[in-house]
């Protein structure tokens, strides 16, 4: 009787291991996996730029949410979504840091996004740019070292 309720609750225990979701399969993508770099490389990133931050990130379209990660480069900030069917990141926003002419944090009240992230806009003259990420605040203070030109707008 004991090896049954022993060989039942180590089935229980492997069956639950198996139905958890991977890195792969989460909404942002495999950011704590050990080749990430790489595959951000290989895919949005050119082979000329230097990866400075990023994070798990979500951003806005339309009145939705979109899941994937902030990437900041010594030249853009961009917004990468990750598909969880294809298994790669496509770029959904990116704004080049010298293009920013005002910045800072957003009002969550303005975006759906407050509850979920630290959340910062960039303006580049011709569209606002929502971002949600753990790391805005050294996002922002990249900016304003990077582009000099750029006014922060929520101090």
């Amino acid at each position: 009787m004991i090896y049954r309720i022993v060989g039942l609750l180590l089935s229980v225990v492997l069956l639950s291991g198996c139905a958890t979701r991977g890195p792969m399969q989460s909404l942002f993508g495999p950011i704590a996996t050990p080749n990430y770099l790489e595959l951000l490389r290989g895919n949005i990133i050119e082979n000329d730029e230097n990866i400075i931050s990023y994070s798990e990130g979500t951003s806005t379209e339309w009145i939705g949410i979109l899941g994937g990660a902030v990437i900041q480069t010594d030249t853009r900030i961009l917004f990468a979504q990750w598909d969880t069917d294809t298994l790669t990141y496509s770029t959904i926003y990116s704004v080049n840091i010298s293009d920013i002419e005002t910045y800072g944090k957003c009002k969550p009240a303005a975006t759906t996004m407050g509850l979920l992230a630290n959340v910062f806009c960039v303006n580049d003259g011709v569209e606002e740019t929502v971002f949600g990420t753990k790391k805005a605040s050294a996002i922002l203070y990249q900016i304003k070292t990077l582009n000099p030109k750029a006014v922060r707008i929520d101090q």
